[in-house]
């Protein structure tokens, strides 16, 4: 945004105003996340200082809450006399019981995160953000319905990423598969070329690696599947490549640079997305940009972005049928090249319609609604 400002005409460029917490601050960013919730507390209510001040000063049309980016977090500005937008937050999605013993410690973590998730809707600081938001934007259908349990005005289940023309623009040129024809009465299997699937997030538990790992233990065609990036997770993740028997067809690439990531993009026949709990899931739509046929976990955030028509959608349901609906899905795409094209370049049509232009077009129509809805209740 900063950059952007020298790039318009003057009276179009965007004012910033920096608020820092004033007094002792309680975080220290050099030491790590100690105290971060407890100064974005007390910098909450700096700000909202701040805007009341500025708003009798020049008045504002809107006010727009965009981070933290948790139904967990709620933000103080909706007392500000000033129509009010929250989000795109997520918070409301969990991991999925059935699949805890993939969570550490046998999911301790994760269902205490889960009855915090149900508390949320006690939580009084919660209940009156929602309640004054004149619009809320949804990560992904968990989130909202939680947002709608706590009674919220309006709700628009929304993905919170986009992507710029040059990244769509350079898509790899895939053009549709020629058909395989077999000769007459042969008895000799069919030979198909190695696929290439690529998954890539950083590596923690809940990004579901491990179940890849053991579909493709079932994968019955020739595949090989390149991992990117890295955490706290590479380690133990290795080790069940090595122990399941995978080392031949599994390649840990590491940490991958963004350029690099778009030159894998090109080499990949799928991309895969796995993860157990997430609120959506940009580089699946970094995949869709490049033509890439996605197969997903279908829940959560990607859940609600992805159709049958741009994805090859996994239904969450337990472990042992999951992973074999996953391997199964790989087989499909691996025997037809042709549902592989049709995927990729659904996909991109989608991915074509995400570009931030397109984005910030539909964020000013939903800025004019919540300016119109905040009259209707009587509070301008």
């Amino acid at each position: 945004m900063e950059a952007y400002q020298w790039e318009v005409p003057p009276a179009q460029r965007p004012r910033f105003i920096y608020v820092q917490l004033a007094g002792l601050d309680p975080w220290n960013p050099l030491v790590g996340e100690k105290n971060l919730r407890l100064h974005y507390g007390l910098w909450q209510r700096q700000v909202l200082q701040e805007l009341i001040a500025q708003h009798q000063r020049q008045p504002f049309d809107v006010a727009h809450h965009v981070s933290w980016g948790s139904l967990n977090q709620p933000p103080l500005i909706w007392k500000a006399p000033i129509p009010f937008v929250w989000g795109p937050i997520g918070g409301g999605q969990t991991w999925p019981a059935a699949f805890y013993r993939y969570a550490p410690r046998n999911g301790l973590t994760e269902r205490l995160r889960s009855a915090v998730v149900f508390l949320s809707r006690f939580n009084p600081a919660i209940r009156w953000a929602v309640k004054h938001s004149d619009l809320i934007l949804s990560k992904n259908r968990e989130t909202t319905d939680v947002l709608e349990t706590l009674g919220a005005r309006r709700v628009v289940t929304y993905f919170d990423g986009g992507i710029s023309p040059d990244v769509l623009a350079a898509r790899p040129d895939r053009p549709a598969p020629s058909p395989i024809t077999l000769a007459p009465m042969t008895s000799l299997p069919m030979t198909l070329p190695p696929m290439t699937l690529l998954w890539a997030g950083r590596h923690e538990p809940r990004k579901g690696l491990p179940l890849v790992l053991e579909a493709m233990t079932q994968v019955k065609n020739e595949a090989r599947l390149l991992i990117a990036g890295d955490g706290p997770s590479s380690a133990n993740w290795k080790s069940l490549a090595e122990k399941l028997g995978l080392m031949s067809r599994v390649e840990f690439l590491g940490r991958v640079p963004w350029v690099k990531m778009q030159e894998l993009y090109a080499t990949a026949d799928a991309f895969l997305f796995t993860s157990l709990r997430d609120a959506t899931g940009t580089v699946v739509l970094e995949a869709m940009a490049k033509s890439v046929p996605v197969i997903a976990f279908d829940h959560q955030g990607v859940g609600c972005y992805l159709t049958d028509e741009t994805a090859a959608k996994i239904p969450v349901t337990t472990p042992a049928a999951t992973i074999a609906a996953l391997a199964a899905a790989i087989d499909r795409l691996a025997a037809d090249p042709a549902q592989r094209h049709r995927l990729g370049q659904a996909g991109h049509a989608a991915a074509a319609q995400e570009l931030w232009s397109l984005r910030a077009q539909k964020m000013v129509a939903w800025y004019r609604e919540a300016i119109g809805a905040h009259q209707d209740q009587g509070r301008m």
